[in-house]
């Protein structure tokens, strides 16, 4: 109720209207067409039909849902990296990214959070990108949301079109960081294998009032994944006395020992990875390991029992 929508059959009624000005031309026609938003809040408003000018928390998530179609079919999960890439690329740059070229600066540097053939063919991400700019603005300016929220609410607008493989989801991050922090004393240290997104790590650093984890640290292969998890853990844990996020293979990568050791791994090798978290806890009474398996791992002849 609070978003500034519309039904299909008003929208068709403004359609067929023949006043001044016209309705916008949809960009994909059919059953169920689609125009550009930018061009629909303007004629809103020149038409005096705009109930409520709309937040630009909100524009900003809209115009984030307008990148997959732009997008290769193969590469739309990259957009997660590419629009974080965007979003540290605008509050880094002194200059108004509205401005053509400022812009093909940020899409630059966040086209290295990416491999090539992020785009189709044709598609000119200047001049497409252009409502997502003004919207990004918006939100900084007039909404004052920070870097951290502009990400994250970025990431849930694009869940619906695209999948992370390398990202726990919210709810069970939660009760990770929740575990985690329950009975945990001063000076904590914390590991998670195989972070993906930073997930876990930035749910700990959000419930964590009190600074009990001094030190937080993920490791993660996967290059996207772990560019999202530290700019995450850059934005949240800015008061920790060590926070980072560590590129490579979490069964070879040298780490030092934690009080706490997390990992959400792969269905295969499930007892290897339960002997790398528990190599790594430190030998202390207060240590321990936090995984997420399966149930036919916890059976009699399952991986953990065997």
């Amino acid at each position: 109720p609070d978003e500034p929508t519309k039904s299909p059959s008003v929208v068709s009624h403004w359609r067929k209207g023949k006043g001044d000005p016209l309705f916008p031309d949809p960009v994909a026609a059919g059953r169920s067409p689609k125009f550009r938003l930018d061009e629909v809040l303007v004629w809103l408003r020149d038409t005096g039909k705009s109930i409520r000018k709309p937040s630009g928390d909100w524009l900003w998530r809209h115009s984030v849902q307008l990148l997959p179609p732009l997008a290769n079919s193969d590469r739309a999960n990259s957009l997660r990296a590419f629009i974080t890439g965007i979003v540290e690329a605008t509050v880094q740059s002194p200059s108004d990214p509205r401005h053509p070229e400022v812009r093909q600066a940020i899409i630059h540097d966040a086209h290295e959070w990416v491999a090539d053939g992020l785009f189709r063919d044709g598609v000119d991400p200047v001049a497409e990108l252009e409502p997502l700019f003004e919207t990004l603005r918006m939100a900084l300016d007039e909404d004052h949301l920070t870097p951290g929220e502009l990400v994250e609410h970025a990431l849930q607008a694009l869940s619906g079109f695209t999948s992370s493989a390398h990202s726990t989801t919210a709810p069970l991050a939660a009760l990770i960081a929740e575990l985690a922090l329950r009975g945990s004393h001063r000076d904590a240290r914390m590991v998670d294998l195989g972070c993906g997104e930073g997930t876990v790590l930035d749910r700990v650093a959000a419930f964590d009032a009190k600074g009990r984890y001094t030190t937080l640290v993920g490791v993660e292969e996967d290059d996207e994944s772990a560019r999202i998890a530290r700019f995450r853990l850059d934005t949240r844990a800015t008061d920790r006395a060590h926070h980072e996020i560590l590129q490579g293979d979490a069964f070879y990568i040298d780490l030092p020992g934690f009080t706490t050791v997390c990992a959400d791994p792969p269905a295969r090798d499930v007892a290897g990875w339960t002997n790398r978290c528990v190599s790594l806890l430190e030998p202390t009474a207060r240590a321990r390991a936090l995984l997420l398996v399966s149930a036919r791992d916890l059976e009699s002849d399952g991986a953990l029992c065997a």
